[in-house]
C-alpha cells in the first residue's frame, strides 16, 4: 500500500493518463479531494503533532453526495466541484479509504467529424421507454414497467433500436417506429400507451441509421414503440391523424413567446379537443390534442425554435439572424445557392450555408408554429466540435462561427490573390483605409461583407522613441469591454527585511485581472518599499513555504483560504537558474561539488535566498519537531562563504521572535567577525564553534513580547554587539519533491527530510579538505605537464631521421583529444565515491557518516599518455573536483536545531494540544501589525449607471500595454513598450454589438452583471467615426443612425442560465 505521505504524487501520476476511447473515469467532489489532500499534507509533515492530527482524521471512503440531486450527477457542474479521476486511480481510493456509497462512473467518447475530440460524456442519454398500442389490438410486450436504457449520445440510430427490441422482448425481426415524447404519461412507469400519445409528438427519422443520437437530437426522455402489424402491414399510427395542430412543443425562450402571442391572433377556433383534462386556453380560443384536418397558416417568420437539450444559445442568436431583413430575403430568394463556394479551403463545402438556408426556409414558410434546427445543429457541428452535445454554450461564439462560416461558403472570390501590403509609412488615413479596403474585397466578398463588415483604425505609439504605426482592419462586430471594473481583495501579510519593523497584515484590493506582479507594486505602495522587486510572494501551508509565486501569476489563483506571506529581500528576488543537463540525484543536489554547478561567472552581489525553519532537537524520548513559522533571508555570494556571517544573520532574523535578547555585548578586541563586516582579514578561516551548549536556566521564562527594537545587536556605548555562541545548530536541506519545479529559487513544498539534512559545520569542514586536495591534485598536474613537456622536447631533440616535425605534431594531437575524452567523462559522473585523492587522504576521509556531503571524485582514464613509471603511480589516483566557492546554495534551505530547553527559554513555552506537556511557544510568528483595507472607502456609494455610450468610449480610450504584451519598434528594432488606440472608421449597414459581460482565466471565471443602458431607436454613431468631417452640416438621411431590432440576452450567471431573444 503506498504510504500517504506518497499517495499525492501517486495519483498525479495516474491522472495525467491520457483518454482512450471506451474506457471509464470516475467522478470524485471537490469536496473530498480537498480533505484528502489535506490529510495527505499532515501525513508528510516533520511535526509529530501533525501527522497524529492527520491520523485522528482520515478523509473515509469517497464521498460524491454533493455532486448527485435525486440520485442523478448534478446539471451544469463547475470544474470547481468535481475531480475526474482514470480507474486504476478510483481503485487505489476504494482500496485505502473503503467503498464509496455512490459510485459515479462515465465513458471516454470521441466526437467531431474534420476536428475529432475526446472527453469524458457527463450525460449519457436515459430513456424510457412505452410500447403503443392501437385500441383493437393488445399491448405488444408483456414487461409490468417501462423499462429504461442509458445510451451514449453517439450511440447510433440502429443500436438504439436494437437495444430497444431487446428491453421490450420484442422479436428480432420485428419492424418498429419510433417516437420523441415530448410530455410523459400520467403515469412515467406505465409501459403502454394508447396510439393517441403521439399526437403532435416527432417521429425519428431513421433514413439515416448510422448517425448517432446526438446527430439527429435525439434528447427526450420517453421514446414510444410501435410495431408494424404483420397482417396489414401498417402502424397504428397510420390509423389516426396526428398532424400538428398547435404550438404546444417546447421552443426557445423569446421565440415562443412571439409565436404564441401572434398565433393567438391567427388560429381557428373550431376544433374540438381530444379531452377536457388536456386542453388549453389561448384567449377564447380552446384548442386541444385533437388535430385540425387541415394546418391553420401561420405568420411568416414568427416561428420558435425547439430547444434540442440546452441548446438556447444557437436558437436566440438564430432569431436574431432570421430577423434581419436584408439577410433573410437573400435567402428566401434562393440566390444564396448561385454562390456556394464549395472548393474554399476557409469554408465549409457550403455546407453551413446550405443548412443556414434550409432553416431560413422553414422558418418563414409559413406552415408551423415550432421547428426543431436539428440538421443545422448537426451540420455546425460536424466542423466545430465546441458546439457538440447538448450543453450550454457562449451565444457570441455561435454567431461570431456562423458569421465566418457563411461569408466563406458564400465567399464570391474563388481564388483568392496574393497581395503584399506595401510600407504605409507617411501616407495619409485616408488613403491606408481606401488602400487597406481595397485589399481586404480583392479576398473577400460575400453577403456578409456587405452587412455586417466594418473597418476600424488601430494607432500603436511607441513609449520610447515616439514612433506611430496606423493600420485599418475588418471588422464583423464590436465587442465593446464594460467600464465597469470588478475588484479582487486578497488579505497578505507583509513581513519587512529590518527585524525591527513589525509584520503588517493588510487587504490589498486589485483589478480581477491582476498578475503578481501589480500585487508587489501595490504592496510596495502601501508599505513604502522602493523596489517591488524585493519582494518575494509565497504561500504558506502548515507553517511552510508551500508555493513560490511568479510576477507573471495571477492574483486570481490565491485561494480565499490561502495564507500568503511577502517577503522583504535585502535585494531584488534573484531569477531561477537554468539546471544543468545531467540527470537530477539528491547527492548532486545536495552536494553541488561539481565544477559545473559553481557558477564562476555569477554576481558576486546576487542573492542566494532561503527558507529557515525552527526545530526542536530530537532527543531519546520524541523526534524532531518544528515550531513557528518560516522565515526567509537573502545573503550576497560574496557574504556566503564563512559560517559565522551566516549564522549571525539568522540571529538577527530569529530574534524577531524570541522573548529575550540574544545578542551579547562584544569583547574590546575585534572579533575575526567583526573584521569579516569591515571588509577586513576577509580570508582568515573562522575557528570552529564550540560545541558545549550555553548554559540556561532550566525554570519557565515569563512570556515577553517578542523583540522589535535595533537595540538588541547595539551596545549602549556604540560597541558592537555579537550573538550568542551555540543558540542552535545550523542544518541544511534541498528537498523538492513537491515543488513544482527544479528552477525553484529554494525550496517550497509541505516537507523536509530531516533524514537527509547535513550539518552545516560538518559540510564546511569537509569542502575545506576537498579544497587543500584539489589545490594539491592541481599543483600535481602542473608538475606532470612540466615534466612531459620536458620529455618531449628530449625526443625531439634524440629522434632518429625518420621522426619528422608532423609526428610530433600528430601525436600532441592525439594527446590532446584523448585528454579532452577524459574531461567529458569526468562530466558525465555522478555520486561516484571511491578511493582517496593523494596519499595524504585515506579511504576513510571519504566514508563520512550518514548525512554529510562526499567528494566528488572521478578516475584518470589509463589510457592517458604519459610514461610506463607514470601510468603505474597514478594508476589508481582519482581526480577531485573543486568545491564551489559558497556554503550555501541557491535552491537550499535551513533548518536550525535548538535543544528543547534552550528554545522554551528563547522563545516562551504555552501547552500542547496534543500531550499534557509544555512544549516551544510559535505565537511570535503571528505577532502583526492590522492594516485593514485601506481602500475601504472606495466600496461607498451608489454604483453608477453605466450606458452604451460609456461603452463605446471604452472601446476607443488609449490604453497603456503592459510588460507582458510589448510591441516590437521598427525604429527602435526591439520590443518596447506602448500605448494603443482604437477608432471608427468604416460603419456597416449592420452593427453586431458584443458587451463583454463574461471574463475568465485558467483559474477563474465571472460575468459582470451591471444593467447597460441603450435606445432603442436612434443610435447616432456619425461623430464616432473619424472619417467623418464636417459632422454638424450632413444632411440627417446621410447621418450613422440605427434602430435596435434584436437583443440576444443570458439570464443567470457562471453556473447556469438562459439564452432568450
Amino acid at each position: 500500500m503506498v504510504e500517504p505521505a506518497e499517495q499525492e504524487a501517486y495519483i498525479k501520476d495516474l491522472e495525467n493518463t491520457l483518454l482512450v476511447v471506451g474506457e471509464t473515469w470516475y467522478f470524485i467532489a471537490e469536496h473530498w479531494k480537498k480533505r484528502w489532500e489535506m490529510y495527505c499534507n499532515r501525513m508528510k509533515s516533520t511535526s509529530e503533532q501533525t501527522r497524529a492530527l492527520g491520523m485522528s482524521a482520515t478523509p473515509g471512503p469517497v464521498d460524491n453526495a454533493p455532486l448527485l440531486v435525486n440520485g442523478q450527477l448534478k446539471r451544469n457542474l463547475t470544474p470547481d466541484e468535481y475531480w475526474l479521476v482514470p480507474e486504476k486511480a478510483w481503485a487505489c481510493f476504494t482500496k485505502w479509504y473503503g467503498e464509496p456509497e455512490h459510485v459515479i462512473a462515465r465513458q471516454v467518447i470521441e466526437e467531431g467529424e474534420r476536428n475529432t475530440k475526446k472527453s469524458v460524456e457527463f450525460y449519457p442519454s436515459t430513456f424510457r421507454i412505452h410500447a403503443i398500442y392501437a385500441a383493437r389490438n393488445r399491448p405488444i410486450t408483456n414487461v409490468e414497467r417501462a423499462p429504461t436504457i442509458t445510451l451514449s449520445r453517439t450511440t447510433t440510430l440502429d443500436q438504439l433500436k436494437d437495444c430497444i427490441i431487446n428491453a421490450l422482448d420484442l422479436s428480432p425481426d420485428a419492424h418498429v417506429q419510433l417516437w420523441q415524447l415530448s410530455a410523459a404519461a400520467d403515469d412515467p412507469r406505465q409501459p403502454h400507451l394508447p396510439v393517441s400519445a403521439l399526437r403532435n409528438e416527432e417521429k425519428i427519422d431513421f433514413s439515416h441509421p448510422e448517425r448517432t443520437l446526438y446527430d439527429m437530437s435525439v434528447i427526450c426522455d420517453h421514446i414510444a414503440v410501435e410495431v408494424r402489424d404483420a397482417m396489414t402491414n401498417a402502424y397504428p399510427s397510420d390509423e389516426v391523424d396526428l398532424r400538428q395542430s398547435s404550438d404546444s412543443s417546447p421552443t426557445s425562450s423569446g421565440s415562443s413567446a412571439c409565436a404564441t402571442g401572434l398565433n393567438a391572433l391567427t388560429t381557428s377556433s373550431g376544433s374540438p379537443p381530444y379531452s377536457s383534462s388536456s386542453t388549453f386556453t389561448s384567449n377564447e380560443t380552446s384548442i386541444g390534442f385533437g388535430a385540425l384536418k387541415s394546418a391553420p397558416s401561420k405568420p411568416k417568420g414568427v416561428c420558435g425554435l425547439n430547444n434540442l437539450g440546452n441548446t438556447c444559445f444557437m436558437n436566440s442568436a438564430l432569431q436574431c439572424m432570421s430577423n434581419t431583413p436584408q439577410l433573410s430575403q437573400y435567402f428566401l430568394a434562393g440566390t444564396y445557392k448561385d454562390e456556394l463556394n464549395r472548393d474554399n479551403p476557409l469554408g465549409m463545402k457550403g455546407e453551413v450555408a446550405e443548412a443556414y438556408g434550409n432553416l431560413i426556409e422553414k422558418l418563414w414558410s409559413g406552415t408551423t408554429g415550432s421547428t426543431a434546427p436539428r440538421d443545422f445543429k448537426y451540420t455546425i457541428s460536424r466542423f466545430n466540435p465546441t458546439f457538440t452535445g447538448y450543453m450550454q454554450h457562449d451565444s457570441q461564439e455561435l454567431l461570431a462561427f456562423l458569421l465566418d462560416g457563411l461569408h466563406e461558403d458564400l465567399n464570391r472570390i474563388l481564388k483568392k490573390p496574393y497581395i503584399e501590403l506595401p510600407d504605409f509609412d507617411d501616407m495619409a488615413d485616408q488613403e491606408i483605409a481606401e488602400r487597406s479596403w481595397s485589399y481586404h474585397k480583392a479576398r473577400n466578398d460575400s453577403i456578409i461583407v456587405d452587412l455586417f463588415q466594418g473597418q476600424f483604425k488601430s494607432r500603436l505609439t511607441c513609449n520610447e522613441c515616439g514612433k506611430i504605426s496606423v493600420t485599418f482592419d475588418p471588422f464583423m462586430y464590436l465587442s465593446l469591454p464594460l467600464p465597469i471594473k470588478k475588484k479582487t481583495k486578497t488579505t497578505v501579510i507583509y513581513i519587512p527585511y529590518n527585524p525591527s519593523e513589525r509584520p503588517q497584515q493588510m487587504i490589498v484590493t486589485l483589478k480581477k485581472d491582476a498578475s503578481i506582479a501589480h500585487l508587489k507594486k501595490e504592496v510596495a505602495r502601501l508599505t513604502n518599499v522602493q523596489d517591488p522587486s524585493t519582494l518575494m510572494v509565497t504561500e504558506v501551508f502548515s507553517d511552510k513555504i508551500y508555493k513560490i509565486f511568479m510576477d507573471y501569476d495571477l492574483v486570481a489563483s490565491i485561494g480565499r483560504g490561502d495564507i500568503i506571506h511577502i517577503y522583504q529581500l535585502p535585494g531584488p528576488v534573484p531569477k531561477p537558474r537554468p539546471q544543468p543537463k545531467h540527470s537530477y540525484s539528491f547527492r548532486r543536489r545536495l552536494s553541488s561539488t561539481s565544477e559545473d554547478e559553481d557558477d564562476d561567472d555569477a554576481d558576486e552581489n546576487e542573492l542566494i535566498v532561503f527558507p529557515v525553519y525552527c526545530e526542536v532537537a530530537q532527543n531519546e524520548s520524541s523526534s524532531s519537531s518544528q515550531f513557528g513559522g518560516p522565515m526567509v533571508l537573502g545573503i550576497p555570494r560574496k557574504d556566503a562563504t564563512n559560517l559565522d556571517v551566516l549564522y549571525r544573520l539568522i540571529a538577527e532574523h530569529v530574534e524577531r521572535y524570541a522573548a529575550m535578547k540574544l545578542f551579547e555585548e562584544a569583547p574590546q578586541q575585534p572579533s575575526v567577525v567583526q573584521e569579516q563586516f569591515n571588509g577586513k582579514n576577509s580570508d582568515v578561516d573562522m575557528p570552529d564553534t564550540d560545541t558545549t551548549a550555553m548554559e540556561v536556566d532550566t525554570a519557565s521564562p515569563q512570556p515577553q513580547q517578542p523583540i522589535h527594537t535595533a537595540a538588541a545587536v547595539t551596545a549602549a556605548g556604540g560597541r558592537r554587539m555579537e550573538p550568542m555562541p551555540n543558540l542552535f545548530t545550523i542544518k541544511v536541506f534541498s528537498d523538492n519533491h513537491y515543488s513544482r519545479s527544479y528552477e525553484d529559487i529554494m525550496p517550497a513544498g509541505m516537507s523536509y527530510s530531516t533524514t537527509r539534512m547535513i550539518d552545516l559545520n560538518t559540510r564546511v569542514e569537509e569542502e575545506r579538505s576537498q579544497l587543500a586536495a584539489y589545490e594539491k591534485q592541481q599543483a600535481a598536474k602542473a608538475a606532470t605537464l612540466e615534466r612531459e613537456s620536458s620529455d618531449v622536447d628530449m625526443t625531439a631533440t634524440t629522434a632518429t631521421p625518420d621522426a619528422t616535425m608532423q609526428e610530433i605534431e600528430e601525436n600532441a594531437e592525439e594527446a590532446k583529444k584523448k585528454d579532452e575524452e577524459e574531461e567529458d567523462e569526468d562530466e558525465d559522473e555522478e555520486d561516484e565515491v571511491v578511493g582517496d585523492a593523494s596519499a595524504e587522504y585515506t579511504q576513510e576521509t571519504f566514508n563520512n557518516k550518514s548525512g554529510s556531503s562526499s567528494f566528488i571524485v572521478s578516475p584518470i582514464s589509463s589510457s592517458k599518455r604519459s610514461s610506463p613509471i607514470q601510468q603505474h603511480d597514478n594508476s589508481t589516483a582519482k581526480q577531485v573536483r573543486r568545491p564551489p566557492k559558497t556554503i550555501l546554495r541557491q535552491g537550499e534551505g535551513i533548518v536550525i536545531e535548538w535543544p528543547a530547553k534552550k528554545a522554551q527559554q528563547v522563545f516562551g513555552t504555552s501547552k500542547s494540544k496534543y500531550r499534557n506537556e509544555e512544549t516551544v511557544n510559535g505565537d511570535a510568528w503571528k505577532d502583526y501589525a492590522d492594516l485593514g483595507d485601506p481602500n475601504a472607502h472606495e466600496d461607498k456609494g451608489p454604483p453608477k449607471e453605466v450606458t452604451l455610450s460609456d461603452c463605446l468610449n471604452e472601446f476607443t480610450r488609449e490604453e497603456q500595454l503592459s510588460e507582458e504584451d510589448l510591441w516590437y519598434c521598427p525604429r527602435c528594432k526591439t520590443h518596447q513598450q506602448a500605448s494603443k488606440k482604437f477608432d471608427l472608421w468604416h460603419m456597416p449597414e449592420i452593427v453586431v454589438v458584443h458587451l463583454k459581460r463574461f471574463s475568465h482565466t485558467r483559474t477563474w471565471r465571472d460575468k459582470i452583471d451591471a444593467f447597460i443602458d441603450f435606445p432603442i431607436k436612434g443610435l447616432d454613431l456619425t461623430d464616432r467615426v473619424q472619417r467623418a468631417t464636417d459632422t454638424e452640416d450632413l444632411d440627417p438621411k446621410d447621418r450613422l443612425i440605427y434602430d435596435l431590432y434584436g437583443v440576444d440576452n443570458h439570464f443567470g450567471g457562471m453556473g447556469g442560465g438562459h439564452c432568450k431573444r
